[in-house]
């Protein structure tokens, strides 16, 4: 209950903060939340397990979470409904990244291609949310991707064959969305196709 302190942003050394509560604190996460340089996992999640409706719709989504460049874990749900864009500079820097989570924030824009150099990511899931544009096809580059959720966005364009690429899918889900009905031949023939969601 209550505000969260902004001295918070003072714990230098500070590696993971989860902060999870289905009472959203008085006012936004500190934006000075970007200044903890060494975290590596981050979690925020005020859904009370259930990604329903954001409690304070004048919350603002701390958009200094993608200056975190040494973050490998990514989790949040149900903060706010004015996440914006994710600045495409700043996803490039953001190299270590693992597993990205993202439900119910307002998050616009186009998926950054930068999330994808690395190679190393696993889990990409940015649902609920108000994504634009289409899916990178850079994707195919993250081999290890083993859940791909974009569903209930607003994506468009085709389904990029890269996606094959990815042969540890177990979660995949791409419905709710506004993408080309034709599925590349490559995917069609991914061992979990049938399991897929269009």
């Amino acid at each position: 209950e209550g505000k969260i302190p902004e001295n918070i942003c003072k714990l230098s050394n500070l590696e993971e903060l989860i902060l999870k509560s289905g009472i959203q604190p008085e006012s936004a996460v500190p934006d000075c939340i970007g200044r903890l340089s060494k975290l590596k996992t981050l979690n925020i999640d005020y859904s009370n397990g259930l990604a329903g409706g954001i409690k304070d719709v004048n919350a603002k989504f701390p958009e200094s979470i993608w200056d975190l460049t040494n973050l490998e874990y990514l989790f949040v749900r149900s903060l706010s409904n004015t996440g914006g864009p994710i600045p495409s500079d700043k996803a490039a820097k953001m190299s270590n990244l693992k597993n990205i989570t993202i439900i119910n924030c307002g998050i616009t824009g186009a998926i950054p291609v930068g999330f994808f150099a690395s190679g190393k990511l696993k889990d990409l899931s940015i649902y609920q949310n108000n994504l634009t544009g289409s899916i990178p096809a850079e994707i195919g580059n993250c081999l290890n991707l083993s859940t791909l959720r974009l569903n209930k966005n607003k994506l468009t364009g085709n389904i990029p064959g890269e996606l094959a690429k990815c042969e540890k899918f177990n979660i995949f889900d791409l419905s709710g969305n506004e993408l080309s009905s034709n599925i590349p031949a490559a995917l069609k023939s991914h061992p979990n196709f049938s399991s897929f969601k269009f």
